[in-house]
């Protein structure tokens, strides 16, 4: 335990030191701001578009539910991109430079494992409440109006579930590729799987994927209502927790067996 705190320490200094946090927190932030902003003047710029044009168009009026519907929808795209593009050489870009032998030599492998993937879980949450916190106030400052706070609230849960999720297939796959590119194509490889399953008739409704697609409604309240539809999304937060430790369980295991 004393040598993880110490790994998780240094872990968080590196992180920071090269601006990763900073980076992903500025891209998420602009995200919360374009998202509201888009969702709330998505009228006017359609208007302006179709102006001179003889195509009648009705265009329902925006709401604040929208405004999580696009935030939700932007977070879960480009973030993932840029969670993958910053981190998806968190274990093989080590390997490489040869400084996982040096940390080995006085570390557990567990603890390598576990320091990297709390570490960043924790940049990865942190981002997102900063970026959430925004597209609450410009949400309700825009709108009048933002929802219930304890609905938001389990949105949040749902998406740190599932983003715990996300980065554990991340660090599986760095630690059993042997370059960043693989370790990427692994990660997409296996989300995209992932997403697939989700089109299972009844089986798809219990799977990981029900938290991504399922954000935006309990950000607005509609799925605390439905038993059916709580008890599926508890379910998959269930086979994510699983999920997460089968794959930093197989992170650990192949790291013990390859030859550094």
């Amino acid at each position: 335990m004393r040598t993880l705190k110490v790994f998780c320490k240094k872990e968080l200094v590196e992180v920071l030191r090269s601006k990763k946090f900073y980076i992903l927190a500025g891209v998420l932030l602009l995200l919360s701001m374009l998202s509201a902003l888009s969702a709330r003047y998505m009228n006017e710029i359609v208007s302006l578009a179709m102006k001179g044009q003889d195509i009648p168009i009705e265009i329902p009026v925006s709401t604040w539910r929208e405004g999580w519907s696009e935030y939700y929808s932007n977070i879960l795209q480009m973030g993932a991109i840029c969670i993958i593009v910053m981190f998806m050489g968190t274990v093989c870009g080590e390997k490489r430079s040869g400084t996982a032998v040096l940390t080995l030599t006085k570390l557990p492998v567990r603890d390598f494992i576990l320091g990297k993937f709390i570490v960043i879980a924790s940049a990865v949450a942190t981002a997102f409440l900063i970026s959430i916190s925004v597209c609450y106030g410009y949400i309700y400052v825009l709108f009048g109006e933002a929802g219930n706070l304890k609905n938001v609230a389990f949105s949040v849960f749902m998406y740190i579930i599932f983003m715990l999720l996300f980065l554990s297939i991340c660090i599986c796959a760095s630690t059993l590729a042997k370059n960043s590119g693989i370790s990427a194509l692994i990660t997409f490889a296996a989300l995209f799987v992932i997403s697939l399953l989700g089109f299972i008739p009844k089986v798809g409704k219990i799977l990981p994927s029900v938290l991504s697609g399922q954000l935006p409604t309990a950000a607005v309240g509609m799925v605390q209502n439905n038993a059916q539809a709580m008890q599926e999304i508890w379910i998959a937060i269930g086979i994510s927790v699983v999920l997460i430790v089968g794959f930093l369980w197989t992170a650990i295991f192949s790291l013990k067996r390859q030859e550094l």
